[in-house]
């Protein structure tokens, strides 16, 4: 006889959990994500969803463009660094 082995799955479960009925969601469920995902990404991730959720769009907007300054900074930072090895 052969037995099937049982697969044990992994993954990053990201729910829904609030207080008072303001707040309440449909799905409880916001995400499966891929087990190998470090935690820094699987908390940015959830800090942009609650973002992208609870606020308006324009204060989406200037959240966006903070983040965007951010990401060329540390761009232009590391093309310095690496011109400077030369």
């Amino acid at each position: 006889m052969f037995h099937k082995k049982s697969r044990k799955y992994k993954a990053w479960l990201v729910t829904w959990e609030w207080i008072g009925d303001h707040a309440k969601r449909d799905d409880k469920i916001v995400a499966v994500l891929d087990p190998r995902w470090r935690p820094d990404h699987v908390r940015e991730f959830v800090e942009l969803f609650f973002i992208s959720t609870s606020r308006t769009a324009s204060a989406n907007g200037c959240t966006a463009r903070c983040i965007v300054a951010k990401i060329l900074i540390k761009r232009s930072t590391l093309t310095q660094r690496h011109d400077g090895l030369q």
